[in-house]
């Protein structure tokens, strides 16, 4: 489960070196920076993160001042260049106090002390729903919406919704694969990802490799011959959602 991760810093070369660690690292994903008081409450009141890394001096104002702006569940790491703010820091239950610059060491220990207990978070929210942006704004989807996801090239994917939407958004099918859950869906080719629990029915072709159609979509998706036999599985047990 990659969780997604907010950098308020005002110096863009803090906020470089900050997401550099972190894509590193693997398991954090950076859904969104800002440099400055105002494009941080934006950001805050748009969308749900689950770490917000934050700068104390900011233009505009205090990092302090952002805190009534954080979801409740997001948990807070203060990136700063002075070590006299800690005690306030730890007063608005922010979950460490990281100086500049970030050693990736430190950073690590950091991770390894909260991502155990937001992964439990994310998984229990993941199931229920998940949020999604596209040109049209924000909202979130239930994952059993989701028929299937397709890569269409570079960093943009297109997302089908069992009632028959479609939308494209800028992603990865490697940030859908590590954030949809294990037991629904899975990758039938490798520009696709498929939700098992709407498979429907299998389509023979001459070279022997089937497509599978998914819930009331006409047209079929692609299934590697790794895969046809899993699918094939799939449809002989009802117990599968």
């Amino acid at each position: 489960m990659a969780l997604s991760a907010l950098i308020i810093e005002d110096e863009p070369f803090v906020r470089q070196d900050l997401s550099h660690l972190l894509d590193r690292h693997g398991r954090v994903h950076i859904a969104g920076e800002a440099g400055s008081l105002g494009e941080a409450k934006q950001l805050l009141q748009k969308h749900f993160f689950d770490l917000v890394f934050l700068d104390i001096s900011l233009p505009g104002g205090s990092g302090f001042d952002l805190v009534p702006f954080i979801d409740e569940q997001s948990k807070i790491v203060f990136v700063t260049g002075h070590d006299h703010y800690a005690l306030k820091a730890f007063e608005v239950n922010a979950l460490d106090y990281l100086l500049k610059p970030v050693a990736k060491d430190r950073l690590d220990k950091t991770l390894a002390r909260i991502l155990p207990e937001l992964k439990k978070q994310a998984g229990r929210a993941g199931k229920e729903r998940i949020l999604i942006k596209c040109d049209t704004g924000s909202r979130y989807v239930k994952a059993q919406e989701i028929l299937a996801i397709t890569s269409i090239g570079g960093n943009y994917i297109e997302l089908y919704l069992h009632q028959g939407e479609r939308l494209i958004l800028r992603s990865t099918l490697k940030f859908w694969e590590t954030t949809l859950p294990d037991a629904c869906f899975c990758r039938s080719h490798k520009s696709t990802i498929i939700n098992l629990g709407h498979v429907t029915r299998l389509s023979s072709q001459a070279n022997g490799i089937p497509k599978v159609f998914l819930g009331q979509y006409p047209l079929p998706f692609k299934v590697s011959r790794r895969m046809a036999c899993r699918l094939k599985t799939t449809l002989m047990n009802p117990n599968i959602t």
